[in-house]
Order: structure tokens, then C-alpha cells, then sequence
């Protein structure tokens, strides 16, 4: 067999289109346009935006404390995402107040409103969801601790009396005298 030498062999090139070759520079700009009468953007029809802000006006919200839904009562998570619209509601000095809406992730129908309290350097829970207030007590023999319905020392020592083999016969004990009572209670 005859081996054929390619570097020999004149070869043969595609001429470029003047799109292919404007896509290489990364500059097109089509046969109407007159930069002087419009930008590039309005003659092709690209003025919504480049995110979903510009476009329809939402952001990407998280829950900055816990709270509960009015409507239907569900818990909503510190960190939960919202598509949430942000409005500016005011001003405080030179700081924008804005106000961010979103709809109860439960499809309930409600509608919770947040606003920023540049006052306080805190968030405003104004409609559709009540916050969930922690308080601490600082203890130095203990360091900090929740307060209220957290207190995790309170529920460590009912833990530990529900274990204890001698309190449960004492508080059977006093099941049984309770029950006697009523029954007599009951009788008379």
C-alpha cells in the first residue's frame, strides 16, 4: 500500500461567517442598531434584568429568629428561605428601613411582613408572625442559660426523679391513696 505524505496536501479552509467570527471576539451587534438611538439591551429586548430582584422584585429572605405562624399556628425555624419581596418602608436618619413580605411556608394563606429596625439593630415581626423571645439569665457559676420554656436543668431533675426506683414506689403509693380518696369521695 502507497502511503500518502498530508503535510504534502494542500488543504482547504472554511471561510469564517461574521457571526462565527463575532462569537469569537465576543462582539455582535446586529444590522439595526444605531448606538446612538438606543443601547444594545433595549434593541434586543433584554431589559428585565439579570436577576431575579430586577426581574420580578424578590430576593432570597432567611428567618432571623424563631417565630410562629398567626393564621395556622405552625413553628417557623430560625434560617428558614423565603422568595420574599423587599420594599424600602421609610428611612431612620440615613438608613433605609425596608420591608420584606412572604407568604406562611405551610400554604395557610397567611402572609408575614418583617421590617428592619435600624433603631434597635433588630427586626421588626409586624404581620402574620409572632417572634419567639428567648431571654437569658447569666450565672457565673453556670454561664448563660435560657430562661422559660429552655431551661434544661429543671427538666434534667424531673428526668432523673422519674428514674429513681424508690421515688416511683412512693409516687405509686400515692396514686393508689389518691385514687382511695376519690372512690370514697365518690361513694358518699
Amino acid at each position: 500500500p502507497r502511503r500518502r505524505n498530508r503535510a504534502a496536501a494542500p488543504r482547504r479552509v472554511a471561510a469564517m461567517s461574521t457571526l462565527s467570527a463575532a462569537r469569537a471576539d465576543n462582539f455582535y451587534y446586529p444590522p439595526g442598531w444605531d448606538p446612538s438611538q438606543e443601547s444594545l439591551s433595549q434593541h434586543t429586548g433584554h431589559t428585565k434584568g439579570r436577576n431575579q430582584y430586577e426581574q420580578k422584585g424578590l430576593i432570597r429572605f432567611e428567618l432571623p429568629f424563631d417565630g410562629w405562624c398567626c393564621g395556622c399556628g405552625k413553628h417557623v425555624g430560625k434560617g428558614v428561605r423565603f422568595n420574599a419581596t423587599k420594599d424600602q418602608d421609610g428611612s431612620y436618619f440615613s438608613t433605609k428601613i425596608w420591608k420584606f413580605t412572604m407568604g406562611c411556608p405551610a400554604l395557610c394563606g397567611t402572609t408575614f411582613v418583617i421590617r428592619t429596625d435600624p433603631k434597635n439593630s433588630d427586626y421588626a415581626f409586624d404581620a402574620g408572625i409572632r417572634r419567639k423571645v428567648e431571654s437569658y439569665d447569666e450565672d457565673e457559676a453556670t454561664g448563660a442559660r435560657a430562661l422559660g420554656e429552655t431551661d434544661h436543668r429543671k427538666q434534667e431533675e424531673e428526668m432523673r426523679k422519674k428514674r429513681d426506683p424508690m421515688a416511683a414506689l412512693e409516687r405509686k403509693n400515692d396514686d393508689r391513696a389518691r385514687a382511695r380518696a376519690a372512690a370514697a369521695a365518690l361513694a358518699d
